[in-house]
């Protein structure tokens, strides 16, 4: 396997990301090498040609209180290497994660290995660096823009009309039906359109099973029937 030496690593990014001497070896100290290494070493070749194998399967949410780490590590078949006594780590060597973004690649079979999300910032520079390879930067693209929306859920949630991630959790809204729907969703503060004709507008209330009403009258009895 022929793989950059880490100075050779190191003068591309300096090129590539426009830093002096003495900011490259900051650059070098985060986990941006690490994970470079890594990745090449899972695949057994340049981190280019191993990148592009990796697949993004799903994320899951950490917490030793609620969840046994070893049903995550059977259930989910994590390789080894991604854990430690006292929980998980990304495949940089940073340790307790708490937001776990499962990734498959064809050398590892059925084995998952695991990215934490400062690595996804790793992510973001490594784009530049390798921003002439045009089929690369999808696939940084592709990858990012998943981790963007499953991270999104934590902080998110779900607009009850329109289905969006656009309702922030635990904020006090002057609105209290913007803790519901969306801004794009609510008419005129207390209004939405309904559900089924998406013409007529009805009042943002709940109906006698403590569900938010959905349908404007005449759709409501044409349903019905």
């Amino acid at each position: 396997m022929e793989t950059q030496t880490k100075a050779e690593f190191r003068n591309l990014i300096m090129k590539k990301l426009e830093l002096q001497e003495e900011e490259v070896d900051d650059v070098l100290k985060s986990t941006l090498y690490s994970f470079k290494k890594e990745i090449e070493e899972i695949g057994g070749e340049d981190f280019i040609k191993s990148f592009m194998k990796l697949k993004y399967n799903k994320m899951i949410i950490y917490d030793k209180t609620e969840i046994n780490k070893q049903e995550i590590i059977e259930g989910e078949c994590i390789r080894e290497k991604n854990t430690f006594d006292k929980g998980f780590k990304c495949i940089c060597g940073k340790k307790h994660l708490k937001n776990l973004h499962l990734f498959k690649h064809p050398k590892l079979e059925k084995e998952k290995l695991i990215i934490g999300s400062r690595c996804i910032e790793q992510v973001k520079l490594l784009k530049k660096v390798y921003e002439d390879n045009e089929e690369l930067k999808m696939k940084f693209d592709k990858i990012l823009k998943k981790l963007k929306a499953n991270e999104k859920i934590l902080t998110h949630k779900n607009c009850l009309k329109c289905g969006e991630l656009s309702i922030t959790k635990d904020y006090e809204y002057e609105n209290e039906n913007r803790k519901h729907f969306c801004s794009n969703c609510i008419v005129n503060k207390k209004y939405i359109y309904c559900y089924h004709c998406n013409n007529k507008t009805i009042k943002i209330e709940k109906d006698w099973y403590g569900n938010f009403k959905k349908y404007c009258y005449p759709c409501y009895t044409s349903l019905k029937k």
